[in-house]
């Protein structure tokens, strides 16, 4: 994170760990069993399954960078490229630093608007969030139930204490394809 400026604003200064040796012997007995049975690292090949988006029975396309770009543009800053907010914490970051989630756990059909831009630390939070169904409902509730005026942004509640920032375009978009979508 040094090199990448990243700058915390918690009024807290932390201390980088230092742990002292201890007894040598203890640490060289350690390590002569470790090598008395080495655990190798091998390369196996395994099938994996991934999704992918199906226009017709067996016509099927990636899904990915496309839709990736577009919602990282959605949030970039305006006159910069490669940056986005991330849309729980507002933090301006490198693209490469921005991950997209759906804003659904397994979603069964293809929208791209159903996407948002989190930076890495608030994208693991809400992954965390969204594993809940009591906290996913009440949010995709929330969503659907928001008013929006015709420019701005609209904030909504995951779970408690987070919020998540749309453009009222997006989240007019995102309301529209809910009105729709089947209840599993």
């Amino acid at each position: 994170y040094l090199a990448l400026s990243k700058k915390y604003d918690y009024g807290e200064t932390f201390e980088f760990p230092s742990v002292p040796v201890g007894n040598r012997n203890t640490l060289r007995n350690h390590i002569q069993e470790l090598w008395r049975k080495p655990i190798k690292i091998v390369s196996v090949i395994e099938e994996r399954t991934v999704k992918k988006g199906e226009i017709k029975q067996g016509t099927y396309f990636n899904l990915g960078k496309d839709d990736r770009d577009v919602a990282l543009r959605t949030y970039s800053p305006e006159g910069t490229r490669n940056r986005c907010f991330c849309q729980m914490c507002h933090t301006v970051k490198p693209y490469r630093l921005i991950e997209v989630n759906n804003i659904e756990l397994n979603p069964k059909y293809y929208f791209p608007q159903l996407r948002i831009s989190l930076c890495l630390e608030c994208s693991k939070l809400f992954e965390y969030l969204r594993n809940s169904p009591k906290i996913r409902e009440k949010y995709i509730e929330e969503i659907k139930k928001a008013q929006i005026q015709s420019e701005g942004t609209v904030d909504i509640h995951v779970g408690q204490e987070y919020i998540i920032t749309f453009t009222a375009k997006h989240l007019a978009e995102i309301q529209e394809i809910l009105k729709y979508m089947p209840i599993s």
